[in-house]
């Protein structure tokens, strides 16, 4: 005999549980981005996704953020002709909400960030004077982010369908100005990023052992039997002792 019975039943438990282990499948994804440069203005952009297709399966979850950054400066202008203003730097405001009916309302996905620029103007700010005006840039790429947020909570019936969502997205930076009559250029900020939208779902299938898994099973089995052979047949052969 090759192998014990007790033996070759360990073995082919440990082979079932290898199994069970490659037939666990994580969840179906289908992931949906768009790279973006983002308005820095007042008007928001709006980005189109498609709905998760029922017929795929059940919607588990619906996972949305942004990664972005902001670089560039802006120009504060005294439109007073007799007095200075003071400008300081206050917030940057990146801004996201899904719209339309059933639109999940209750989720903004928003940023508060500190600008940071050179002339640094957050603590004594920087005094323009009256006619004047002041380049401020920004001291290097800011970061825009919207944390990743599962929206299904928030209403999984308005992402399924076969037409599409939408969501808008705006960057708004903002200067503390005092003192007088001023306005703000915002036109040299950029602003970019990927917004992403993931669709997690329950298709029904589990995933089975790949060939390769199998043939390295058997493979196994027949190296194990002929292990023991090869022992068996060295006890045999050993000499017995008086």
């Amino acid at each position: 005999m090759l192998a014990t019975p007790q033996s070759i039943r360990r073995f082919l438990a440990a082979l079932v549980l290898a199994c069970s282990f490659a037939a666990s499948a994580d969840a179906a994804i289908i992931t949906q981005t768009q790279n973006n440069n983002f308005n820095v203005t007042t008007a928001p952009q709006t980005l189109n996704w498609s709905q998760f297709d029922a017929t795929l399966g059940t919607l588990t979850s619906v996972e949305y953020f942004v990664n972005g950054t902001l670089t560039g400066s802006f120009t504060v202008t005294n439109s007073s002709t007799t007095a200075a203003i003071t400008a300081r730097n206050s917030q940057s405001v990146f801004l996201n909400m899904f719209t339309g009916a059933g639109a999940p309302a209750t989720f903004a996905g928003l940023t508060l960030s500190p600008i940071s620029t050179t002339p640094l103007t957050n603590i004594v700010g920087t005094s323009i004077p009256a006619s004047s005006s002041q380049v401020f840039t920004l001291t290097g790429p800011q970061a825009l982010t919207v944390p990743s947020t599962d929206l299904t909570a928030f209403g999984a019936s308005y992402f399924t369908g076969v037409g599409t969502v939408s969501s808008d997205i705006e960057q708004l930076p903002s200067v503390n100005v005092t003192g007088g009559l001023f306005s703000v250029d915002m036109s040299g900020l950029n602003a970019n990023g990927i917004a992403t939208l993931i669709y997690r779902y329950d298709d029904g299938i589990s995933a089975v052992p790949e060939p390769s898994t199998v043939a390295f099973a058997g493979f196994g089995l027949v190296a194990f039997a002929a292990k023991r052979f090869r022992s068996k047949k060295r006890a045999k052969a050993a000499p017995v002792s008086a």
